[in-house]
């Protein structure tokens, strides 16, 4: 039995609803899988049209979506199976990046816990997702961040190439050793420079933090684009569809370039990744 394909969608995809016939023939038709995340509803929910909400939700809803894992809950993952089976030497830790209930995905990306048949919908109406003001913060320092990388000098950022990476790792570490006892910050420094030190390694297992670090080059090279607050939620789906689907579809040009640029890195790299499209009617052609 083949498994079916998966699908993610930009943001900007969505808010275009002549795209959404063509979007159900494509889940109807060719055995493709829509999958959504936090951030599609954290940007649906940020629109001010309630009523076109509601039609945006009522939409995917009706493709049977299945949910995927924010980006730093990914990484997260990938860090701990790699650092469980090369640095604690304690076997495998599998896991899965989607999920079939959106209140799965609220509980272990965001600590929330709910019914289990909550959805978008009832997000929608309960807003329980979105500490806006701290999201609106990750999209400033995001901005930040790029625009330093793309003004600091070559040969420093080359110098502070091993603490720019831990400390990109800090947050991502896990919390107890595998037999559950805690992690002081010591073991923290000693887990991030044996990653520095086997970072091909660890970027061959780790397809979303390989993917953000190449996607992250790729927007700092130009030096003449100014980082944008749409940045960051460009680089979450970018991520997440490069990544862990099949098939990734944004209608933004710039995006569409960082993605095949960040694709062709991984590839480079052996690592499986998503086809990127420009446009919905490019993945429409396609699959003609």
């Amino acid at each position: 039995m083949q498994l079916m394909k998966t699908l993610y969608i930009d943001h900007n995809v969505l808010t275009h609803e002549d795209n959404w016939e063509n979007l159900r023939g494509i889940v109807a038709n060719h055995d493709i899988r829509l999958v959504i995340s936090g951030w599609n509803m954290i940007e649906i929910e940020q629109g001010e049209d309630r009523e076109q909400k509601v039609r945006r939700i009522e939409f995917i809803l009706s493709l049977t979506p299945i949910y995927i894992h924010e980006m730093q809950t990914l990484q997260r993952y990938e860090l701990r199976s790699f650092l469980w089976l090369y640095f604690f030497r304690a076997g495998m830790f599998p896991f899965i990046p989607f999920k079939v209930r959106f209140s799965s995905i609220l509980l272990d990306d965001f600590n929330i816990r709910v019914r289990d048949d909550y959805s978008m919908m009832d997000y929608m109406q309960t807003a329980k997702l979105g500490d806006l003001a701290s999201i609106e913060k990750a999209k400033s320092d995001l901005v930040n961040v790029l625009t330093t990388l793309q003004k600091a000098d070559r040969r420093r950022l080359k110098e502070l190439d091993e603490t720019i990476f831990i400390t990109h790792l800090n947050t991502l570490f896990p919390k107890q050793w595998p037999d559950g006892t805690s992690i002081v910050p010591k073991d923290w420094l000693n887990m991030g420079r044996y990653c520095y030190q086997n970072r091909e390694k660890l970027y061959r297992s780790s397809p979303a933090l390989l993917a953000e670090s190449a996607m992250a080059d790729k927007r700092r090279q130009d030096s003449t684009r100014k980082p944008n607050r749409g940045d960051a939620a460009d680089l979450m789906h970018c991520t997440l569809g490069l990544a862990y689907c099949d098939y990734f579809v944004t209608g933004d040009g710039f995006a569409a370039k960082c993605t095949e640029y960040a694709q062709s890195q991984l590839k480079a790299k052996g690592v499986r990744a998503a086809a990127p499209f420009k446009s919905l009617q490019a993945f429409c052609d396609h699959l003609r």
